[in-house]
């Protein structure tokens, strides 16, 4: 199914629409379709992760794109933030970069360097091998994708995780998670039997009461 959307963006940022699932068998969800900016350098995620307390959710693939050419100031650090109540939960080389566009020939030619993943607050800073690689003049915007963020919180703070990202990159804030607090609801489908003290059958051929069909849903909130 295609539903064409006519909009018009009023803001800086992603574009999301929301679809509620009502009585259909549709999931519901909230969906980034448009980015719009002002910026010299835009922040895209993938898609977005769910998760709950106490767990470690890696975020899906990060895309930094450079709107005008040289935007990215690799002498900068790369600063991204999180909401209160969330942390960091990686490593210097959990993270994973590729270079493409007019970045592509340093794809490979790095190192990061003076990493910290201090609470919410992430920096680091990515020299290069060859100095020559980046400093020579490139004739198209690079894109950066950034692999390997994981996150976590014991917070009872419930609902979006948007990452703000600064320093190297435009100042912009982007949706990265879901965070949710799940639980089970246990129900009956169908009628209740009725059960007689005493009696081991439901008098018919064969032992025992057969007893209805047991629903287990996974709720969230």
């Amino acid at each position: 199914m295609r539903i064409p959307m006519w909009t018009e963006i009023t803001d800086v940022g992603d574009a999301r629409v929301t679809i509620l699932r009502g009585n259909s068998a549709i999931t519901t969800g909230t969906y980034t379709f448009a980015v719009a900016v002002d910026d010299d350098t835009v922040v895209t995620m993938e898609d977005t992760v769910t998760f709950g307390p106490e767990e470690t959710a890696e975020l899906e693939d990060m895309y930094i794109d450079e709107t005008v050419l040289n935007a990215i100031d690799f002498g900068d650090k790369f600063e991204m933030t999180l909401p209160r109540d969330f942390e960091w939960d990686m490593d210097a080389e959990d993270l994973e970069f590729r270079f493409t566009g007019g970045l592509r020939d340093i794809d490979g030619n790095f190192e990061i360097y003076d990493f910290d993943a201090d609470g919410r607050d992430l920096e680091f800073r990515i020299r290069f091998d060859d100095e020559s690689a980046i400093a020579k003049d490139r004739t198209s915007e690079g894109t950066i994708t950034l692999s390997g963020l994981a996150i976590t919180s014991d917070s009872s703070r419930f609902g979006d995780v948007n990452l703000t990202v600064n320093g190297a990159l435009s100042e912009q804030t982007v949706l990265v998670a879901e965070y949710l607090d799940f639980a089970m609801d246990i129900s009956a489908d169908g009628d209740l039997e009725e059960i007689v003290a005493g009696r081991f059958d439901d008098g018919e051929e064969g032992a025992g009461f057969e007893l209805t069909t047991m629903l287990f849903e996974e709720k969230s909130s």
